[in-house]
């Protein structure tokens, strides 16, 4: 009489490649993931800061033709990036770039006839900036305007 020998569950090397197979998979998403957030923090940052280009063309049009005084984002009497109220939300966009930076800070250049804003991108090693010459693009805010 023949023994009919049958084998039941997996061997232990079959489940440890099994769970290595796995393990590299799912290292394989988390790193695509990760520069996903990436990308879209930056696609927020160019958003917040399209955003601001309308906010400060409200506040020039609501201000006789003017940007007020300011120099930076923080300071400065009658600076649009500070000051709340009436159509300015500018003030608030600031806060929220500079809280999506986290330790980066932004740059900030503006004076009665123009202003430059530029905020570093977390998934490239650049700065997008906006400007009131209607510039959206890579560059830094350097007197007024994006270069």
């Amino acid at each position: 009489m023949k023994k009919n020998i049958l084998q039941k569950g997996f061997t232990l090397i079959e489940l440890l490649v099994v769970v290595a197979i796995i393990a590299i998979l799912s290292g394989t998403i988390l790193v695509a993931l990760n520069s996903a957030r990436a990308k879209a923090k930056d696609a927020r940052i160019q958003a917040e800061l399209q955003q601001l280009k309308s906010q400060m063309e409200l506040y020039y049009t609501s201000n006789n033709n003017g940007y007020g005084s300011a120099t930076d984002c923080t300071s400065g009497t009658g600076n649009p990036f500070t000051s709340t109220g009436g159509t300015n939300n500018a003030a608030t966009l600031i806060t929220g770039l500079e809280i999506d930076n986290g330790s980066a800070s932004l740059s900030c250049q503006a004076s009665s006839a123009s202003w430059a804003v530029s905020s570093p991108l977390s998934s490239a090693s650049s700065t997008w900036c906006v400007d009131s010459n209607g510039k959206s693009n890579t560059g830094t805010a350097t007197g007024g305007s994006c270069i």
